[in-house]
């Protein structure tokens, strides 16, 4: 499920299994053409905790001078307390399988997690760009199959698909 606070909309999908016939229950299994085609019409989001940087710290308790390392009392446990600094949730949206129509659709109304984040600290935007001639608008860059098949052959500077369009959004923690 996802919610959607702002616009107080709730996409959810469900998978029903009864006991029929083999086919029928594979085409129950599957997506209805509703939920494909408005996968195919939205940006694909991934959302991950960028842990790189992260440092943690014990917590002090105590009036200056007489302060001492911070314990807390879980489940009948003495638990130390350490904070986290510089975590980061990264959140990247591609967008290069959308038509202009869909793009200013999905620009109008935030995400789930994108409302759920509240405001954000850093905005990026990469787009890739071919870097020759196009051959077709799913082969940019002109790759051959004898080329994508031969191991000597480097593909590493030249994209097969549609240039990439993505953004990045990340949301930092700040310690206190």
């Amino acid at each position: 499920m996802e919610v959607d606070h702002d616009r107080q909309v709730v996409h959810g999908e469900t998978l029903g299994l009864t006991l029929q016939e083999p086919e029928a229950l594979l085409a129950a299994m599957g997506p209805s053409e509703e939920h494909v085609a408005s996968r195919l019409t939205s940006p694909i989001i991934s959302t991950h905790l960028d842990t790189r940087n992260v440092a943690f710290q014990r917590n002090k308790c105590g009036i200056w001078g007489w302060r001492s390392e911070k314990m807390e009392t879980v489940s009948s446990y003495e638990a130390k307390v350490y904070s986290a600094t510089n975590v980061e949730l990264v959140t990247r949206t591609r967008t290069e399988h959308l038509s202009d129509r869909d793009k200013s659709r999905s620009k109008a109304g935030k995400t789930p997690f994108q409302s759920f984040l509240g405001m954000v600290q850093q905005h990026s935007s990469h787009t890739g760009a071919p870097m020759q001639q196009a051959a077709s608008p799913t082969n940019p860059t002109a790759i051959s199959p004898e080329e994508y098949f031969d191991p000597s052959f480097s593909l590493e500077s030249r994209n097969i698909g549609l240039p990439i369009e993505m953004s990045s959004k990340v949301q930092r923690q700040h310690s206190d």
